[in-house]
């Protein structure tokens, strides 16, 4: 089979599995409805492991504090307490998922505040409820390891700054 042959096989495949997927468009809807508290609390278990580990193996981090907080069942918080400090609040709510952080790297500094992109309830490739950023799924430990490097992201640039007192 020539390329444009199998491009062509691998483009229909796809779109077979798009019309399939369409058409049961009420009953996936109802199953990621019914899952999606369900990967929410595996995406905060992610997230707290990771933040205590992280905590615990990078100074900085343990340093700062830096610990996940669960403030209600929709709300977690991965922050830090003492400069550079941290704040990733991510917010469930019905069918998404938002995300913003704030950084601040000393007392002088001005905010640096990041909007995640809106983080959808979907079924992926297998029917498997999942996340999506509308490019890709991801499950939660996918999204949970996102999330965390903005974290490790933020110590990085933090170490490269100076110190001041």
């Amino acid at each position: 089979m020539g390329y444009i042959q199998e491009r062509v096989a691998k483009i229909q495949e796809a779109e077979t599995t798009r019309v399939f997927t369409a058409t049961n468009h009420a009953a996936n809807r109802s199953i990621v409805a019914n899952r999606a508290r369900e990967l929410w609390d595996s995406l905060v278990g992610y997230l707290e492991t990771m933040t205590k580990e992280f905590a615990l193996s990078l100074p900085a981090a343990k340093s700062g504090n830096l610990r996940a907080d669960k403030f209600n069942p929709d709300n977690l918080t991965i922050q830090t307490n003492v400069f550079p400090l941290i704040k990733l609040e991510i917010l469930f709510s019905p069918g998404r998922i938002d995300a913003t952080s704030r950084e601040t790297f000393h007392g002088l500094a001005v905010p640096k505040v990041k909007q995640f992109s809106p983080i959808r309830f979907t079924l992926d490739e297998r029917q498997q409820p999942c996340f999506t950023d509308g490019e890709r799924w991801l499950h939660p430990e996918h999204l949970a390891e996102e999330f965390m490097e903005s974290v490790a992201a933020f110590f990085e640039e933090a170490s490269r700054r100076p110190v001041i007192y």
